[in-house]
């Protein structure tokens, strides 16, 4: 680890960073360091933080990669890792980006956000694709290998055995498609923002990984932060400060994606079938297939009508525009916070700001002095 420590910029940690990176890396521990590197800014104290991974695949924190020398981190073990490193997620900028026309197969993005060691957001996204035809196809090449693997075969002929294993398998994945692309899609993302390999021997995961990352201390002595605090925590926040007080701005930019093979894998690679997820059980959560392959719906609010508007402009600016300046009125978005005019925006930047104004809360109106 001691080479990637300095091509993100070992020398400009803090004294005391560099002394604990010098006992960890001789006790060889796993240094997951974000990719940027600065001066610590103010109001900001660095923190290590240390998730111990359990290396016995029975617990589902880790899963066996083809090969039987290394493996790879679950999503249990990953989201340990995304919530130790205090990684955010943007519901509003989640979701499915497939046109949703063919129902064997789904394509989830998930976008969050971590600040690195010079205290600037950095958006981190990950996508997921599942596409049912692809999967039956490397089911009917894996099985045959996985039935040579069987140490106890059950009593039914081969032909038979496939049979039915290909149909219960493609019917798992049918039913927990969409919360699989969900969860490879935030799998994804967690590994990008901590360049987390594909898989680790039991030797190294019998080590702590260690996340330095910075938390916000402000002076609570002073009593403009004392105030600003106390508007916070009641909800008072845009009463006392206005809109303006609201975080806005462009999207800081994305970290690049990781490649496809640090996944988990679809395909059951063991002896013994996988149930449902890659190495632990998927819940029913979020919209799933049903019985007959049709979408049940779930419990999410309706789309913002300006937000459906928007995606039916299908790229035309005007309209993209239209929608976006009924949002800006709606939400009481200062202009003088644009950097530019809105009809300079590019197409990307029209849509990340759109994801922006979604996560603004409408302005309330004026209460009246009568009835």
């Amino acid at each position: 680890m001691g080479a990637e420590m300095a091509d993100v910029g070992y020398a400009e940690l803090p004294v005391k960073w560099r002394e604990n990176f010098q006992q960890y890396q001789k006790e060889k521990y796993n240094l997951l360091v974000p990719r940027e590197v600065g001066a610590i800014p103010a109001y900001h104290t660095p923190q290590m933080a240390i998730v111990q991974i359990n290396p016995d695949e029975k617990v589902g924190e880790v899963y066996p990669l083809p090969g039987g020398q290394k493996y790879g981190l679950s999503k249990v073990a990953l989201d340990r890792i995304a919530q130790a490193g205090d990684i955010t997620w943007m519901p509003e900028l989640c979701g499915r980006v497939d046109d949703g026309s063919n129902s064997r197969r789904v394509v989830y993005r998930k976008v969050g956000k971590v600040k690195n060691l010079s205290g600037q957001w950095r958006v981190l996204m990950g996508e997921k694709e599942i596409d049912l035809d692809v999967y039956e196809a490397e089911l009917r090449t894996s099985l045959p290998r996985r039935w040579e693997r069987m140490k106890d075969k059950p009593k039914k002929a081969f032909e038979e055995w496939f049979k039915t294993t290909l149909a219960e398998d493609s019917l798992q994945m049918k039913k927990h498609m969409h919360a699989r692309a969900e969860s490879g899609a935030a799998n994804r993302a967690i590994r990008s923002a901590y360049g987390i390999r594909s898989g680790y021997t039991l030797e190294e995961l019998s080590r702590p990984f260690i996340l330095p990352k910075l938390v916000f201390s402000p002076d609570y002595s002073d009593p403009e932060v004392k105030r600003f605090m106390l508007a916070e925590a009641t909800g008072t926040l845009k009463e006392l400060y206005g809109s303006h007080a609201i975080p806005t701005g462009q999207m800081p930019p994305a970290l690049p994606p990781v490649k496809d093979e640090d996944d988990e894998p679809d395909v059951p690679a063991a002896a013994e079938p996988v149930k449902d997820a890659e190495t632990e059980p998927l819940s029913d959560a979020g919209q799933v297939q049903g019985a007959e392959g049709k979408a049940k719906e779930s419990d999410q609010p309706p789309p913002d009508p300006d937000e459906v508007k928007f995606q039916e402009a299908q790229g035309d600016a005007a309209k993209e525009m239209e929608a976006l300046e009924r949002l800006i009125a709606r939400k009481g978005y200062y202009r003088n916070r644009m950097k530019c005019p809105l009809n300079k925006f590019s197409k990307e930047e029209r849509k990340g700001f759109l994801g922006h104004l979604l996560a603004m809360p409408d302005v309330k109106a004026p209460e009246l002095p009568w009835k």
